[in-house]
């Protein structure tokens, strides 16, 4: 991760951008490609929550260690194509209809996986008190 906030600095910079980056922009887009479009993992549950774990912990027991990459690939990317150095018709060759797509399903991917993971969460707590109720 430390390697993507380098190259956010460098792409900061004027001159950097223009004789690092630009040169090289057909590698660094296949470099942001390869890190946006890479399959998501699937996640292992670590061992079973203890008796005394909160709610909060037992989330904690997903283990997903490539997920901290996306943002600063995203927030590369944006700094990239929001640079005046970075010519629009150089990046537009890179930056088809195609991969708009492609960056809008991995998004709308993410948004799902997040958001079933919080009603799965959400309808588990909800059954729970249910529960609880009928015992009583």
């Amino acid at each position: 991760m430390a390697i993507f906030q380098e190259l956010i600095e460098l792409v900061n910079e004027q001159n950097c951008l223009l004789a690092l980056i630009i040169p090289h922009l057909e590698l660094v887009m296949e470099m942001i490609e390869k890190n946006l479009f890479r399959p998501l993992p699937v996640l292992k549950k670590a061992p079973p929550p203890t008796e005394g774990m909160t709610v909060m912990e037992e989330e904690d027991l997903l283990i997903d260690p490539s997920w901290p990459h996306l943002q600063p690939v995203y927030e590369f990317f944006l700094q990239l194509i929001s640079k005046e150095a970075a010519d629009v018709k150089s990046l537009k060759v890179f930056i088809s209809h195609g991969f708009i797509q492609e960056v809008c399903e991995h998004i709308f991917l993410v948004f799902f996986l997040i958001y079933s993971n919080f009603f799965s969460s959400f309808w588990n707590c909800l059954t729970q008190k249910n529960q609880e109720k009928e015992s009583i």
